[in-house]
Formats: C-alpha cells, structure tokens, sequence
C-alpha cells in the first residue's frame, strides 16, 4: 500500500507551537523557530492563479494542483513530476513570461526545491511589474518569502549564509518588506543590535502591526538592556496577540 503524505497548509496558517518555554530567557528563535512556524512555512496553492485552459501550462498546473491536495505519495509524486515536466517545457518556450516563471516556482516549492523555487519567483516578479497581463509579483513575492523562510530555517539565521541567501531573493524593482524582517531576525540572532533594530523598524514601518516583528523587537531591546523600549513593544504585540504566554511572562518581570 502507497504511503500518504499530508496536503500542505495555506499559507498564512500557522503550524502548531511548540511547548513555550519557562520566561527565564527571551530569545527571537524560542519564538519564531519551533515547528517552522510564521515565517517558514510551505505554501498552498489554492486557485490564486487559475490559467486558462486554452494556455499552454494550463496542463502543468493543473497537475501541480491535484498533487498537492493528493495524500497518497506514490500519486502524489506522479502528478507533480508529470506537471513539472510540462512546466519546464514551457519556461523553454517562453523564458519571458512572468506566469510561467510563478508556475514553475511553486513546482520546485511543492519538491521543496527551495533554491530553485526563489530563484523562479524572483524571476517572475522581476518580469511581471508593471505588466497588465502578467500581474503576478504579490503571489510570486509570497511564494518566494516561504521558499526563503525555509532556507533561512535551514541555516539557523547564522549571519553569513543567511545575508547571502537574502541578497540572492533581492528582487531589485519591487519592495519586498519582508526581506527586513528576516534580516532583522538574522542580525538580532548575531547580537547586532544596531541593525537588527533599524530592520526591524524599517519593516515596521509598512507593516505596523506585525506581531512578530514587535515582539522580535521588544526581545531585542530587552537583551539590550533597554526595558522601557522593550517594554513599549512588548505591549504593542500584545495589542496584536494578548495570548502569547511568553509575551505576557515578559511583560509581567516589568513590574
């Protein structure tokens, strides 16, 4: 009998936490890291983009599709190699067609072939801005947020290989804001203080209720040694999520 495999989660829905630890010791990774959740996680594709089927990949979408929402493994691998094959086709055909960049992008992330899956989306943002036909560069730059969420994972946030594959994502004429956050993780992680900071602050500023860029922030200040900022944070991201019991342990050692 074929193995089943689970349909992923849509993105945006958060896998289940990890116990939280004691309040003892503030850290971003005790947060943000466990079970790849938040920032990491894979992406669904849930009728976002639906070709039509007169286009010439309609075919390999829709096989991406179906493999996707397919328990059983064995199936499952069959419509998503069958799919990628048109899907590669196609991007020889047409190397400049921003939507079938996108495709091929979330193929390689359902083979969680997260190098390949960045490297296709940037490619479709950086030829569909602008366009009317291929409008493509919001669900691209989210799928290419996932991709990269799950190498930085790999590499723990460790500051050089994590810059590296940040500068790699940089889709160089359309804001990812994103980018900052992550960057603001991966600098808090290294102890710089300064730039984890001024990312986080710049995200921030487009994004002002992000819960966990404020709670990323009131850690960073609070192993800082600023209270006080850390304490103005930490309360912002409980206006946000006044559930989070490691959030709310921090905000009681205040008084």
């Amino acid at each position: 009998m074929a193995k089943k495999t689970q349909t992923q989660k849509p993105f945006g829905e958060e896998t289940p936490k990890a116990n939280i630890a004691k309040a003892s010791s503030y850290t971003w990774k005790s947060f943000l890291l466990p079970g790849i959740s938040l920032f990491c996680l894979l992406f669904l594709f849930f009728d976002i983009y639906s070709p039509k089927v007169t286009d010439p990949w309609y075919a390999g979408s829709t096989l991406c599709s179906k493999a996707n929402r397919t328990e059983d493994t064995a199936l499952r691998n069959q419509y998503l190699n069958e799919g990628g094959t048109i899907l590669l086709e196609q991007n020889r055909i047409h190397p400049y067609h921003a939507r079938v960049w996108f495709l091929l992008g979330y193929y390689y992330l359902l083979k969680q072939d997260y190098d390949s899956a960045v490297y296709c989306q940037k490619q479709a943002v950086e030829r569909g801005v602008g366009g009317i036909v291929n409008e493509v560069e919001y669900q691209a730059t989210e799928m290419l947020n996932s991709a990269l969420g799950n190498q930085l994972n790999a590499v723990g946030f460790s500051k050089e290989p994590s810059l590296m594959l940040i500068a790699k994502a940089t889709t160089y004429n359309f804001y990812n804001p994103v980018l900052e956050k992550y960057k603001g993780q991966v600098y808090a992680n290294s102890g710089d203080f300064d730039l984890a900071v001024a990312s986080l602050q710049k995200f921030l500023n487009s994004n002002p209720k992000d819960f966990t860029a404020l709670y990323l922030l009131a850690v960073t200040y609070y192993n800082h040694g600023d209270k006080e900022l850390a304490k103005e944070f930490a309360i912002k991201a409980r206006k946000v999520n006044p559930n989070n019991e490691k959030l709310n342990a921090m905000i009681l050692s205040f008084k």
